[in-house]
């Protein structure tokens, strides 16, 4: 079978010198190991938006060196190459697992376990075509703290929507994959099913991949010191499905989104961005089609901030203060006003440092990061038009309505990883009779209540103190498709909630971020 595979692919496809219009995954294991590259002073490639197109950033595709010279090959196809990896001059193919095996530990949780399944594929077909695709299977057993977000969301985080595994567990799926066409060198058109992230962060307060997977149509024009990303997507309302009979499954309410995103990049250690991301009230019309418009900022002006369509603007910018220290932030509002306690000044704000061989430790590598959103951030008085996709904020995990800080530090000695990871956020949460602006499906209808809507407080409603740790050392057994041996400890810890805690050993070959640190 593969050796048909590989004549159909070798024979019957045109001849072309295949050049890389993949992209390369979401995900921080393998960030971590190309960070170095990329955040380079002498690199030109824009950072801001992920992810990253392999033709259009400068890093060597190399993850880490080999020890030897040498090796058998049972131990190249096990720790130094894809599973399958067929192809010639004109045509590639490479195919690899997706696992994630973890069980947990747990004094107040008895029973805490994963077990993901699925496939990675892709592949080049000459200069110009690429095309990914990716599917995994889930059922996880986990901690109160998730099983509360499942049973008030109805979805996994990431994940999307869940059913009911052997009472206590979740059964989940998600698929992924694009198809990637450069007509030119410096224009790259992609349609697919995936997420976006926004940002030098750990978190973004723009777009981030929070949320669950979902179409979209992006286009990237890259000239000298400009990148231009315009992107048309799909999304998903969970809550309140359209049941058109007692004997099929409820739709769900779609609704239509625009990001625009304009970079400049005036030399090689600093990056100026400017965001517009638009969620459009669709639900009483079928189209609004000002989406497909792709010059950034017009629906800024045609709508404003008090539309019935839900208009963010924000600002990424990033600066390399030397070869290992990158300095970046963020700044994002959905609605002004001048006085600081005004109900619509929904803004939020991000600052972060990404320092690599920190005090000259090789391989020790430290990010701080600070965030902040104020309270009714993100929503509109139609929760329909929230910056969310399958319940989840396309943004922070955290929604709206608290400040956090993350500490992240990791150390690699060839193949070994250690890593450190704490974080601790204040959220003002809503209450049965107080909308604190947290919960971003509640929208911003007050009737209800009684709000000074010009003395919104910022952490209004319940405060609640959140901490979560994450220690964890590991191995890399293979860079291609991240195949790594884990041992760790997490915990959580919430004002007037029991502890989350437990020890956990993990195997896998995983190429997506999750938070669930929240």
């Amino acid at each position: 079978m593969i050796k048909r595979l590989r004549y159909l692919l070798c024979v019957l496809l045109p001849l072309y010198t295949v050049a890389q219009q993949l992209n390369l995954p979401i995900s921080n294991d393998f960030q971590t190991r190309y960070y170095k590259q990329l955040y380079d002073t002498s690199n030109t490639s824009f950072t801001g938006i992920q992810p990253y197109v392999e033709s259009f950033v400068n890093y060597d595709a190399t993850y880490v060196p080999p020890f030897r010279t040498s090796y058998s090959p049972f131990e190249k196809k096990l720790t130094r190459d894809n599973l399958i990896a067929l192809g010639n001059d004109s045509v590639t193919l490479k195919i690899d697992p997706l696992f994630y095996f973890e069980k947990g530990n747990s004094k107040t949780t008895p029973k805490i376990s994963r077990n993901t399944r699925g496939f990675w594929l892709k592949g080049n077909i000459g200069k110009q075509f690429s095309f990914e695709s990716s599917f995994i299977e889930n059922q996880s057993f986990t901690t109160p703290y998730i099983d509360n977000f499942v049973t008030a969301y109805k979805v996994f985080p990431g994940m999307g929507r869940t059913k009911e595994f052997k009472e206590t567990g979740y059964d989940y799926a998600m698929a992924s994959g694009y198809l990637s066409y450069t007509p030119q060198k410096n224009i790259n058109i992609q349609f697919g099913h995936g997420k976006l992230f926004i940002g030098n962060g750990y978190r973004s307060l723009l777009l981030s991949d929070n949320s669950f997977n979902y179409p979209h149509l992006k286009t990237t024009y890259q000239y000298k010191k400009i990148q231009y990303t315009w992107v048309v997507a799909s999304l998903m309302n969970v809550r309140n499905p359209i049941s058109l009979s007692p004997f099929s499954e409820p739709l769900l309410r779609k609704k239509k989104a625009s990001f625009h995103y304009l970079s400049y990049k005036p030399n090689k250690l600093f990056e100026v961005s400017l965001f517009q991301g638009v969620i459009y009230n669709t639900e009483t019309t079928k189209y609004d089609w000002n989406a497909l418009n792709p010059v950034i900022l017009s629906q800024s002006i045609m709508y404003g901030f008090n539309s019935k369509n839900n208009v963010l603007l924000g600002i990424n910018f990033n600066v390399k203060v030397n070869k290992n220290i990158l300095a970046y932030a963020q700044l994002m509002c959905n609605d002004l006003s001048l006085q600081l306690k005004s109900f619509n000044n929904k803004s939020g704000a991000q600052l972060g440092v990404y320092y690599q061989n920190f005090l000259g430790a090789k391989n020790l590598n430290l990010r701080l990061e600070y965030n902040s959103v104020r309270p009714f951030t993100y929503q509109k008085i139609n929760p329909y038009t929230s910056f969310t996709q399958y319940s989840q904020s396309l943004t922070h995990p955290l929604n709206a309505n608290f400040k956090e800080l993350v500490l992240i530090g990791d150390y690699n000695f060839d193949n070994f990883i250690m890593r450190v990871k704490i974080i601790g956020a204040v959220v003002g949460k809503n209450t049965n009779t107080i909308n604190a602006g947290n919960n971003l499906l509640t929208g911003t209808n007050f009737n209800s209540q009684t709000l000074d809507k010009n003395n919104v407080e910022m952490l209004m409603g319940n405060i609640q103190n959140i901490l979560v740790q994450d220690y964890s050392v590991g191995y890399l057994i293979n860079p291609y498709n991240n195949f790594t041996l884990r041992i760790g400890y997490f915990n959580r810890s919430q004002s007037g909630l029991i502890n989350n805690h437990y020890t956990y050993f993990s195997l896998s070959a995983f190429i997506f971020n999750q938070y669930l640190d929240f």
